[in-house]
């Protein structure tokens, strides 16, 4: 990008997030390590196959990922924290970032957390929440190295309700470890990935089940939601947004007034 693409963007994007927070939104990008610009890797050699290693992910070599994935070292490191810091100096209404320490990263993943993301929140001079995904991490890994509080302040816990499909309106017994064990703000992810099965999905009821029983796990915040642009259940969305903000019991007329304002009266 030129240099005056590149404004336009930023100043895009800024507006975007300034507008979330006039919204009263919190504004959050999801992020992935261990991943450079190709001019980066090609500017320090890394442009090339390498031997898969602890310092090296299998992704590194693979033609459709990339030579700017998946390597580990101390380029990459201050890379890393340069980035972080950069993007929060440059979106002042960012309030943070999600995700894991990312499927390309080689080597133990939770030490990752302290040595190159952490730095590069501080580095920022905002501290900004980071929201951690326990995707393809030990939990023992994540007590161990990211969990304390003397790592970082503001940090949060992304856990998965029922893997990447909803089998049950309670979280499994591993999912609600995590949010015992943790003893961060957690938040729980719906994923709604298996829509072709029989679960009730689009069923406003069904929304209503599983966030009363998030309620019940302890230091849960909330939930994250996950719905593809193909995701036909638009009831479940609302419901689930609808019954996360109020307290009051369930109720089938809401849905029905909405169904019958969109198809007509069908009941009979």
């Amino acid at each position: 990008l030129t240099t005056e693409q590149s404004n336009r963007i930023i100043e895009h994007v800024n507006w975007i997030f300034r507008r979330g927070h006039q919204l009263g939104l919190k504004n959050f990008l999801w992020s992935y390590f261990v991943v450079t610009t190709r001019s980066f890797a090609k500017a320090h050699d890394m442009d090339k196959e390498m031997p898969v290693s602890d310092t090296v992910d299998f992704r590194h070599n693979i033609k459709e990922m990339g030579p700017h994935f998946g390597v580990r070292n101390e380029l990459t490191r201050a890379f890393t924290e340069a980035a972080i810091a950069e993007l929060f100096q440059t979106y002042e209404h960012l309030n943070g970032l999600c995700g894991g320490m990312g499927e390309a990263l080689p080597g133990k993943r939770s030490t990752w957390y302290k040595e190159a993301i952490v730095p590069g929140l501080l580095r920022s001079g905002r501290n900004p929440i980071f929201i951690v995904d326990d995707w393809m991490l030990p939990l023992e890994d994540f007590l161990a190295d990211i969990a304390p509080t003397e790592v970082y302040q503001k940090t949060w816990l992304s856990v998965k309700a029922n893997g990447e499909m909803i089998t049950d309106f309670k979280p499994y017994p591993t999912s609600i470890r995590w949010a015992e064990n943790a003893n961060r703000p957690t938040l729980i992810q719906i994923m709604t990935l298996n829509i072709d099965g029989n679960f009730p999905f689009n069923s406003p009821r069904v929304a209503y089940q599983i966030i009363r029983e998030f309620q019940k796990v302890e230091n849960c915040q909330g939930f994250v939601s996950w719905f593809l642009a193909s995701n036909p259940n638009d009831l479940f969305r609302k419901a689930l947004g609808y019954y996360g903000s109020v307290s009051e019991p369930y109720s089938d007329e809401p849905w029905i007034d909405l169904l019958t304002q969109r198809f007509g009266d069908r009941r009979a």
